[in-house]
C-alpha cells in the first residue's frame, strides 16, 4: 500500500492516472464522476471531495480526464487530527457503473520530525 505523510494544516495534492490493467492504456474518465474519500481507523469517512461538487479548498481537476489522469487539491487539512487515514478513489461511468481504487495510507502529522 502506498503512503503519503502530511503535516497537518498544510496542502495535500496528488495525481493520479487510471490506465487498462492488461494494456496499460489510459482509460477515458471525460463521462465519469470521481470521489475521493478519506476513512478513519473505525471505517469512517471523514471527508468526501467529489469531482462534480469542488469547493475552493477541497476539489479534483478534471482538465485531463481524456487521459485517465485527475489531480485531488484538498487545502484545508487542518480539519484532519494527528492520525492515520485511508484515501479510496472512485470513479462512476455515466451508466452508474463504480470502480474504487486501492487505498493510499495517509499519516497526518502535527510535526514532521
Amino acid at each position: 500500500m502506498d503512503s503519503i505523510t502530511i503535516k497537518r494544516g498544510d496542502t495535500l495534492e496528488f495525481i493520479c492516472s487510471y490506465k487498462e490493467a492488461d494494456t496499460n492504456t489510459p482509460i477515458n474518465l471525460q463521462s465519469f464522476s470521481m470521489t475521493v474519500n478519506f476513512i478513519d481507523e473505525f471505517d469512517r469517512t471523514v471527508i468526501e471531495i467529489n469531482s462534480t461538487e469542488p469547493t475552493a479548498s477541497r476539489y479534483i481537476s478534471t482538465n485531463d480526464f481524456g487521459n485517465g489522469t485527475f489531480t485531488v487539491t484538498f487545502k484545508d487539512t487542518e480539519v484532519l487530527t494527528d492520525d492515520v487515514y485511508y484515501i479510496d478513489m472512485k470513479y462512476t461511468t455515466a451508466s452508474g457503473f463504480e470502480q474504487t481504487s486501492k487505498a493510499i495510507k495517509l499519516h497526518v502529522k502535527n510535526k514532521l520530525v
